[in-house]
């Protein structure tokens, strides 16, 4: 009886490092309808689901543009690294930002846009980069913090400058994705030991 044979001959092993998740959150932007925001009065009234769906919403299509390219980008990279934990730094994120809004900010009454769990993915590609170069990966965060301080600055954002902005939320984002990255590397080194354990 010959033995079944999974893997790369199959072409299950290409299908598993399609970046589904990443996909599916870009296609989700592209079609949530703006009633769906973050606000506040609704939160508070029970519709909870806007925790997530406000981080779907944008207000512009230029604000959409560049928070979906940068999400596609950032995320090829971080699912195709590990998909379960990149799910649950996506639900991390956009539940932080989302909680302290609710909770810290109460004068933040509408919230849109994916640029804070970009910021996740960000942070996270950054440090998955510098485990092979170390000089792109300090300019990634170099122009993420440099980017920061700009919108602290002004105000507004860089890339979709009609659209204000709350630099204090890609912050939180970028600490979800650096708890990310060091989980990541906590399982990498669990797994090492495993398969070399006498």
């Amino acid at each position: 009886m010959k033995e079944l044979r999974t893997g790369a001959n199959d072409g299950s092993g290409a299908l598993q490092r399609v970046p589904w998740i990443t996909l599916g959150v870009v296609a989700a932007t592209l079609i949530m309808p703006s009633a769906l925001e973050y606000d506040r009065a609704a939160i508070l009234r029970g519709e909870v689901w806007r925790l997530i769906t406000g981080h779907l919403t944008h207000w512009s299509p230029d604000h959409l543009l560049w928070d979906a390219l940068a999400f596609l980008a950032l995320g090829f990279v971080c699912e195709r690294r590990q998909r379960a934990l990149y799910a649950g730094v996506l639900f991390a994120s956009a539940m932080s930002v989302s909680l302290v809004l609710l909770v810290g900010c109460p004068e933040v009454t509408s919230y849109r846009g994916l640029s804070a769990v970009a910021s996740a993915l960000w942070f996270w590609a950054a440090l998955i980069i510098a485990e092979r170069r170390l000089t792109p990966a300090f300019m990634l965060l170099a122009l993420f913090f440099v980017k920061v301080m700009i919108e602290l600055t002004t105000g507004t954002s860089v890339f979709a400058a009609d659209i204000a902005v709350l630099p204090s939320v890609h912050l939180i984002g970028a600490a979800v994705g650096f708890c990310g990255a060091v989980a990541e590397h906590k399982m990498q080194r669990l797994t090492h030991a495993a398969l070399h354990a006498p």
